[in-house]
């Protein structure tokens, strides 16, 4: 079953696979962890709140084809 990565998300499971829908990523606790590639699809957009850790496990990345907005601040 895939399950979408809003869902993961709230569910705090590691990320991966693609993400073909505009997701937003909030600030918590714990870093989250990245468990396998991470693809954002053309026409989705990934927001990354300031002070969000990824934590990626080892021989995964990021692939960006879409949109990216990560900007942090001073503190984060």
């Amino acid at each position: 079953m895939k399950l979408p990565l809003q869902t993961i998300l709230q569910m705090n499971r590691p990320l991966r696979g693609m993400i073909t829908a505009n997701t937003l990523i909030h600030k918590r606790r714990e870093p989250y962890l990245i468990s396998g590639d991470l693809i954002v699809m053309p026409g989705a957009k990934l927001t990354i709140e300031p002070g969000v850790q990824l934590h990626f496990a080892p021989n995964t990345g990021l692939l960006v084809l879409g949109h990216l907005n990560a900007t942090g601040t001073p503190k984060d």
